[in-house]
C-alpha cells in the first residue's frame, strides 16, 4: 500500500512526494545566429563563384584558367587537410586530380567556344543552387534536392534550345545538358567520400564539375560541333 501522494496512515499524515520539476533549456538565440550566419555564408561564397565565373567566361579562357585553376588549387589542398589519416590513395587521388580535371576541361569548353562554356557554368551553377536550397546538407543533398537540381537545369535547357540555336538544334539540348547534369551528383558523390563527408567550402565550388566538365567537353566535340 502506498503511503504517497497525502494519504493518511497510522494516524498521521505524510508528505507528499513531490515531482522536481523539469527544467527546459531553451536554445540560445546564439545558436540560432551561428546557424543564420553559416547558411549566409555558404550563400555568400555560391553567388560570389558564379559570378566569378560567368565573368571569366564572358572576358577570355586566360580569365577562366585563373578562376576554375585557383579555385582548383584551394579545393585540393583543402580536401588533402580535411583527410583522415593515413591517407587512401585512391582518395588521394579523387581530392588532388578531381578538381584540377574539372577546372582543365572548363578551360577546353572555353576554348571550345564562350557559349559553351557559359552554358556549362550555368548548368553547374543552376544545378548546385537547386540542391543547397532544397537539399538536406548530406551527402549529395539527399533525393529532394538532387530533384531538384535537375529541375534548375531542365528549366535552363528550355531556354538554351529556344536561344542558342546553333549550336543547339533539335534534341542536342536535352542530350548534351541531361548527360552533363546526371554526372554533377556522380562527383560531388565522388568528393564527399574521398573527404568523408568534411564540409570543405572550396572543394563544393568544384565538385559536381568533376565528371560533369570532362563529358560536356567529349559531348561538345563529338555532338555539337558536326
Amino acid at each position: 500500500m502506498s503511503i504517497a501522494n497525502g494519504l493518511v496512515v497510522a494516524g498521521r499524515r505524510r508528505v507528499r512526494t513531490r515531482v522536481p520539476p523539469m527544467v527546459v533549456v531553451r536554445e540560445k538565440p546564439a545558436v540560432e545566429t551561428r546557424v543564420r550566419s553559416t547558411h549566409l555564408g555558404a550563400i555568400v561564397r555560391g553567388l560570389a563563384w558564379a559570378v566569378a565565373l560567368l565573368v571569366a567566361c564572358a572576358v577570355s579562357s586566360v580569365a577562366v584558367g585563373i578562376v576554375v585553376g585557383t579555385a582548383a588549387a584551394i579545393a585540393a589542398v583543402s580536401a588533402v587537410r580535411a583527410m583522415s589519416r593515413p591517407l587512401n590513395p585512391v582518395s588521394l587521388a579523387v581530392a588532388v586530380g578531381g578538381p584540377f580535371v574539372a577546372a582543365v576541361s572548363f578551360v577546353v569548353a572555353d576554348v571550345q567556344s564562350a557559349n559553351l562554356a557559359l552554358v556549362l557554368a550555368l548548368v553547374v551553377c543552376f544545378y548546385d543552387a537547386g540542391v543547397y536550397i532544397n537539399g538536406n546538407g548530406r551527402e549529395v543533398g539527399g533525393w529532394l534536392g538532387v530533384c531538384a537540381g535537375f529541375l534548375a537545369v531542365g528549366v535552363l535547357a528550355v531556354f538554351v534550345a529556344a536561344v542558342l540555336v546553333p549550336p543547339f538544334t533539335g534534341f542536342t539540348p536535352w542530350l548534351v545538358i541531361g548527360l552533363t547534369v546526371l554526372l554533377a551528383p556522380v562527383g560531388v558523390w565522388l568528393a564527399g567520400r574521398a573527404t568523408s563527408w568534411e564540409r570543405v567550402p572550396a572543394l563544393r565550388r568544384v565538385d559536381s564539375m568533376i565528371l560533369a566538365a570532362p563529358v560536356w567537353v567529349i559531348l561538345a566535340a563529338t555532338v555539337l560541333q558536326r
